[in-house]
């Protein structure tokens, strides 16, 4: 296989070219949608921008699909290759947000209203 013989920078570097190959060649309209495999390639590639840009692309998909757990994971991403900061203070601010929603998406009336349980004593993704 062509992967075992490759060294570990130009594994590296190919992953770096096809995330900027993607992302030009990716309409507006299929922005979003092909965020994560963007963000991967440029998270691979060691290219901390694009991987950032697209893991917080590639989050806000996942959050509008109400996957949560995948959102988390894709503001991880986003969270290890910012820039301190503004970008830190935005993946803060979005992993907020989306704990809060999925909280309260855990949370159901009948949760809510039944003695001795509140949203904090939820467990989250269950």
């Amino acid at each position: 296989m062509v992967r075992e013989h490759l060294t570990d920078s130009r594994r590296r570097e190919l992953h770096r070219i096809l995330a900027e190959a993607m992302e030009a060649a990716t309409a507006p309209q299929d922005t979003r949608k092909m965020a994560a495999e963007i963000a991967r390639h440029a998270d691979l590639g060691d290219h901390a921008e694009l991987a950032h840009r697209q893991a917080l692309l590639a989050s806000e998909e996942a959050r509008a699909r109400q996957a949560y757990a995948e959102a988390l994971a894709w503001l991880d991403l986003a969270a290890s290759s910012a820039q301190q900061g503004a970008e830190t203070d935005t993946v803060n601010r979005l992993t907020a947000e989306i704990v809060e929603v999925a909280a309260g998406v855990v949370a159901t009336p009948a949760a809510a209203t039944s003695p001795g349980l509140s949203k904090q004593s939820l467990p989250v993704g269950r």
